[in-house]
């Protein structure tokens, strides 16, 4: 099984990133469905485009905005993260050919007669001119993840990369912009 090989250890920067955000499920919700939209094409990448469907998602999800983003759904705040997110230099990088939410699924026989299903989705992947999967991305919009939740991302993401079969993948942490380059073990 490939498993990352380079978990992070302590990142003090992940660790003190901006209390001035309330994190939820909800934000996340929001993040990542503004990233597949922009990615997709359907939705701009200016300020008031993103803070407007921001707007919309939170009221579809029967939430109140929050002009103060450290006490609820921020549609500014939400913008200025998804605008962030897109400046990333690696992300920038494969920008261009950056496919969003992309299903992941496997079946494995452990012993004789006994399968394992994996399934997960890939919030976006990168393929080559050949169409093969390279470079796979994790969108976390967890607001102060400490180092046992880092470390299980960087496993998540692992097991990624396994049924994909890419041999390099990021977490991205789009509240504080930190980066975490993962690189396949390759099997023995």
């Amino acid at each position: 099984q490939n498993v990352p090989s380079n978990l992070p250890v302590d990142d003090p920067i992940v660790e003190a990133s901006p209390s001035r955000v309330e994190g939820s499920v909800e934000r996340g919700l929001i993040l990542h469905k503004l990233m597949e939209e922009v990615l997709l094409g359907s939705l701009g990448t200016d300020h008031q485009t993103l803070k407007s469907r921001a707007a919309e998602l939170i009221a579809q999800l029967g939430e109140k905005e929050a002009s103060d983003p450290s006490k609820g759904l921020s549609p500014l705040e939400l913008a200025e993260t998804v605008i962030r997110t897109l400046s990333l230099e690696l992300v920038q990088q494969h920008r261009t050919r950056l496919v969003p939410e992309w299903n992941l699924y496997s079946i494995a026989e452990g012993e004789p007669g006994i399968f394992y299903a994996t399934a997960g989705i890939a919030d976006a992947i990168v393929f080559n001119e050949e169409n093969q999967p390279q470079f796979v991305f994790d969108w976390k919009s967890h607001v102060s993840p400490d180092k046992i939740a880092r470390n299980n991302h960087c496993a998540q993401l692992g097991k990624y990369l396994a049924l994909t079969g890419c041999k390099q993948g990021a977490v991205v942490y789009m509240t504080t912009g930190v980066i975490h380059e993962v690189q396949a073990e390759s099997q023995v």
